[in-house]
């Protein structure tokens, strides 16, 4: 699972770049619920950015737009595939992808990218594998 606290230094500045949007994505929504909580922690508690938007079910936060910075981030589950249609992105985090079909990345992952030239960042097994669009 995803620990943004261990993001590599390289993308921690781009999933809190000023005017972004970004899905963190993982291929269930008991999954999701722990990259909420892990998301909620680092954002609210420990960077202590301000949210001036956000989307939260049962405690668990699944959507923030950050103030300031007037970037968001969403928590996306695999399972629900009307929930990855239609957004351009400027990069996407995808938690255990060896869980996601191949057929979910190309028909409804990759294309969220491709509007805004977006960075695909794989995370499978402690390793990241960093996808042009």
């Amino acid at each position: 699972m995803v620990n943004p606290t261990e993001l590599p230094w390289r993308y921690c500045h781009y999933l809190l770049s000023p005017k972004t949007r970004g899905w963190i994505v993982a291929p269930n929504y008991d999954m999701c619920d722990k990259i909420a909580r892990l998301v909620k922690e680092v954002i609210m508690m420990k960077l202590r950015f301000p949210i001036v938007a956000k989307k939260e079910i049962s405690g668990q936060l699944y959507y923030a737009k950050l103030g300031g910075l007037e970037s968001e981030i969403a928590i996306r589950s695999a399972d629900n595939l009307d929930s990855l249609v239609g957004e351009g992105l400027d990069y996407m985090v995808i938690d255990e992808a060896a869980s996601i079909k191949k057929i979910t990345w190309e028909q409804y992952l990759r294309p969220t990218l491709s509007d805004r030239e977006g960075l695909g960042v794989i995370y499978e097994y402690s390793s990241w594998i960093q996808l042009a669009t």
